[in-house]
This record gives C-alpha cells, sequence and structure tokens, in this order.
C-alpha cells in the first residue's frame, strides 16, 4: 500500500522517473515535518530539539537516532516518503530548525516592569533579590544585597549577549566551617 502511495506521486517519462508537481522530496518532508511538529537548534545545548504540534504544551525534546528513525517510519506510513536517516538529520540540522537561545526568549517573554519601581524596591530591600539575599547569612550584610544585585545583574546581562563573555564580575564566597 505504501509503494502505491508513493507510485502515484511519481511520473514515468521513457527511462526515468520523476516527481510530480513542482515540488522536491525535501520540500515535502519540510513541509510535513512543519506541519505536524515545531523544530529549534538550541545554541544553549548545542542541539536540536522538537515537539508535536499534538503535545504543544510539552517539552522539546532532543532529536537523537530513535527519534530520527521514528520520523522515518512515520514519513514512509503516514505521506509514502523514504528517506534516508542522513537525509533527515540534513534538513532538521540545518537553518530548517530555527537557532533559539531559551535563556534570552524566557527574559525577553517576561512582562515589562516600571524600572523605578524596581529600583526603589532594590533601594529598601524588598525585591526578589532582597528576598533571595536573606536566605544567606553573612558577616557582612550590608554589602551582601548589593553585591548579589550586581553580580547577578551582570549574570543576566552576560546571558543576552550573544557575541562574547562579557561578565567581569565576580562573586567570590568564602565559609567558615565549624568543627567541635
Amino acid at each position: 500500500m505504501k509503494n502505491e502511495a508513493y507510485k502515484s506521486r511519481m511520473k514515468t517519462t521513457g527511462n526515468s522517473t520523476e516527481r510530480r508537481g513542482n515540488t522536491s522530496k525535501n520540500s515535502e518532508i519540510e513541509t510535513y515535518l512543519r506541519t505536524h511538529y515545531a523544530f529549534r537548534y538550541n545554541t544553549v545545548l548545542g542541539r536540536t530539539e522538537y515537539r508535536s504540534y499534538k503535545d504543544a504544551g510539552s517539552r522539546f525534546t532532543k532529536v537523537g537516532r530513535y527519534e530520527i528513525n521514528s520520523l522515518r517510519r512515520e514519513l514512509d506510513f503516514d505521506v509514502g516518503i523514504v528517506t534516508s536517516s542522513d537525509n533527515l538529520y540534513s534538513i532538521i540540522e540545518s537553518s530548517f530548525s530555527p537557532r533559539i537561545n531559551p535563556i534570552q526568549e524566557y527574559f525577553k517573554a517576561l512582562p515589562t516592569v516600571d524600572a523605578s519601581e524596581v529600583l526603589r524596591k532594590i533601594e529598601i530591600g524588598q525585591g526578589a533579590i532582597a528576598n533571595l539575599a536573606s536566605c544567606v547569612t553573612v558577616r557582612n550584610s550590608e554589602k551582601w544585597l548589593p553585591y548579589l544585585t550586581k553580580w547577578l545583574v551582570a549574570v543576566v546581562a552576560n546571558a543576552m549577549d550573544n557575541r562574547e563573555c562579557r561578565n567581569h564580575t565576580c562573586l567570590v564566597l568564602t565559609c567558615l566551617l565549624y568543627t567541635s
């Protein structure tokens, strides 16, 4: 039956067999994949990931050998397109899968806040960073909150830069161990 579906897409002229229409096999594969799945190249982890549109709330999963073979079977049985694992890899691990930095996407998706309100909360020690800082007992508590705040801001700023590491802020924590 799958051969029948595949043959129905083929046109034989003389000794050559061509695909019907102006679409290539790879174009048909890409159309099918785009219709059923979301793909991305995770720049933080350095890997291609995907998820089904059926499970839109699910997390992206690494595209590995098992997933490629499952996609090959699906293409073969559902659409009648026979392709190799290497061909699927070459499609999926290309500009077909947009490059995404999930850390940057998270920060970009956060709601906009009033900067003056955030600064006021920092000054009076009522912000989220102050809440985090209060979880740690330190000797120089008056310096702890401003240093932690500067370091966290520098970490986020560095995460938002695609070109290079620009974080020149170092937070050094030392501890004393008490033994009896």
